[in-house]
């Protein structure tokens, strides 16, 4: 009698625990709403259930307050970084953003809004809040160039990074790149990473070539071979381009939408930052709190030199026609752009094709360097009347959910496996990642440098005389630079 009552005991104590299970039927009926373990490969999960990042954080309940993120993003149709107000639509990214997001207020308490202007309205609009004493925004999201991060860093509108709590800038979800050669005199006004990736997923400097025209004209060389042994100099990409220009047209004229290429690029500042960067010139150098801007070195000269024989400006009437028509319709070996090129460009494009770094300067470079456009959205910064408190826990907090919960949808699948076609450039896209590039002359221009540069190149002015003309303003620059910095 005893068993008989013990088994049935047993059974209903079963029978409770299936009860309370969750049913697989329930929980394949949301709407088709993603869990966060769709997304993210169990990494919310194993956030939840593993000691973590989050429990070094600790605990926190801000009981329903609003964190407003202002999205100042130029082009959020290609760079996005809020999820679209409808919530998850299938996109890797978006529904990524949308489920970090949904972790973070649901752990937290707080309910983040975002506040969108696009163009590049949003960084003054930022400053004006900030000078009009209003606490409108808790973090901003936003290019650093072209009237955003970099005008207001010296214009006492964000948070010195450095000096909140909570942050841990040299831990792996922020950009040690940025920790590093942005940093002056221990200020450091805004940084990028895992919080939001465009920054890092579309914007260093990538070259793409046509795998078919290189049958076509016979040319065997393995350049994936040449970029894993440290052997892809740009000797070897003058060679490959060597007399393949053609007027096609024979109207005098090398334009986009007629004739052929051997290397395309738009004709700007940006593609000379991707070479000279790549070809190991540092635009700028910190030492002992003061900034050294020489572009005059013998070595930097000669590269210069090499890039006037080499870099030869074309017409287009829109700078995406680079890529959309001249590289994409099979009328160029290589062309040079962001690594968001794949991505955006290149999806339909017939003719094979693959991905490389920007070539070194020669074998005995260390590595390869990938300046970064710097006008792509992705970096952040904290305006100085935020609630420093919950603004530096939060915008930590998201940064370390980012790392674990974004780069598998951004790296692996939107950016790999959409974009790349073979297994050697998913290869390459990490090392371009991991040689991303940018300084303080490469942000703030000083005297105009960079400009100087790209005359010399594409407009063949003497290199020297351009230079000594605004040797003196780089100078002034660099000067108010300190003292805004010391003002700060």
């Amino acid at each position: 009698m005893k068993n008989i009552k013990l088994i049935v005991l047993l059974l209903i104590v079963c029978l409770a625990f299936t009860a309370c299970s969750p049913d697989k039927a329930d929980s394949d009926s949301r709407g088709g709403e993603q869990s966060l373990t769709d997304v993210t490969g169990a990494a919310g999960e194993a956030a939840e259930t593993e000691k973590s990042y989050y429990d070094t954080l600790g605990e926190r309940d801000f009981d329903g307050e609003t964190f407003t993120i202002l999205d100042a993003c130029h082009h959020p149709h290609i760079q996005v970084n809020k999820p679209v107000d409808e919530g998850l639509n299938g996109e890797p990214i978006n529904d990524a953003l949308y489920n970090r997001d949904k972790f973070i207020e649901e752990k937290y308490g707080v309910n983040i809004e975002y506040i969108q202007i696009v163009g590049a309205g949003g960084c003054p609009a930022l400053e004006k809040s900030v000078l009009a004493g209003e606490n409108t925004y808790d973090l901003v999201v936003s290019p650093i160039l072209g009237n955003s991060l970099n005008t207001i860093s010296t214009r006492n509108v964000l948070c010195n990074l450095t000096d909140m709590p909570y942050l841990s800038l040299e831990s792996p979800w922020w950009s040690k790149m940025i920790y590093e050669n942005l940093q002056f005199n221990g200020k450091l006004f805004y940084n990028g990473g895992d919080i939001f990736l465009p920054s890092f997923s579309r914007c260093p400097g990538a070259v793409m070539f046509n795998k078919k025209l290189f049958q076509d004209y016979g040319i065997k060389e393995n350049l994936y071979d040449l970029v894993f042994d440290g052997k892809w100099t740009v000797d070897v990409l003058e060679r490959l381009i060597k007399d393949a220009d053609t007027d096609v047209n024979q109207d005098g004229k090398m334009h986009v939408n007629d004739d052929f290429f051997g290397l395309v690029t738009q004709t700007n500042d940006i593609t000379t930052g991707f070479f000279l960067a790549g070809l190991g010139v540092n635009f700028a150098t910190v030492a002992d709190d003061t900034i050294n801007v020489d572009l005059t070195s013998p070595a930097t000269l000669s590269k210069i030199d090499k890039l006037t024989g080499i870099l030869k400006p074309v017409q287009y009437a829109d700078h995406n026609d680079v890529m959309n028509k001249a590289f994409k319709e099979g009328r160029a070996l290589f062309v040079v752009h962001c690594l968001e090129t794949p991505q955006l460009n290149l999806r339909d494009m017939a003719d094979d094709y693959g991905i490389l770094p920007m070539p070194k300067w020669d074998e005995k470079q260390e590595s390869y360097v990938s300046f970064i456009n710097a006008w792509g959205s992705g970096f952040i910064g904290v305006p100085l009347n935020a609630d420093i408190e919950k603004s530096a826990f939060l915008t930590e907090a998201m940064a370390y959910a980012g790392y674990e919960m974004l780069r598998r949808p951004v790296y692996e699948i939107t950016l790999k496996a959409k974009a790349a076609r073979d297994e050697e450039s998913e290869r390459i896209i990490d090392i371009i990642i991991e040689t991303a590039y940018l300084d303080l002359n490469v942000v703030y221009d000083f005297g105009r440098s960079q400009t100087s540069v790209m005359n010399a190149i594409f407009k063949n002015t003497p290199f020297i005389s351009e230079y000594e003309k605004v040797e003196g303003k780089i100078q002034k620059d660099i000067d108010k630079f300190i003292e805004a910095m010391s003002a700060n």
